[in-house]
Order: structure tokens, then sequence, then C-alpha cells
């Protein structure tokens, strides 16, 4: 019997998109642990990853290319 997983207890939202930004290891970790079973909380994780990780690449390149 295919039964199609239920995702109950799967909510995505702000904090882990905050925690994706913060902690990007973290996130990244989740995001592989969890990507089958809570792809909700996935694509938060993965969004806060993706603004962190542009913001960081942003702050380098005005950092070091600003001279």
């Amino acid at each position: 019997m295919n039964e199609k997983p239920t995702f109950d207890n799967d909510y995505g939202g702000f904090l882990w998109a905050l925690i994706g930004f913060l902690i990007p290891v973290v996130g990244l970790i989740l995001y592989f642990i969890w990507n089958d079973d809570k792809p909700r909380r996935c694509e938060s994780i993965k969004t806060g990853f993706t603004i962190g990780f542009v913001c960081w690449f942003v702050t380098w390149a005005l950092a070091n290319c600003g001279s």
C-alpha cells in the first residue's frame, strides 16, 4: 500500500528561516536531515540560508573591493 506521507507536524516559518540565516552550518545540516520528512521546514531553512549567504557575500565583496 502506497500511503502518502502526512506532514501534520511540519510547520515552516520565520524561526527556521532565522536559524538558517544566523547559523548557516546548522541550517544546512538540518536541511539535509529533514529533506524528506519535513519539507516545509526545509524550505524555510533554505530561504534563510540563501538570504544569509547572499548578505555575507555582498558584505565581503564591499569590504574587499572598496579600496
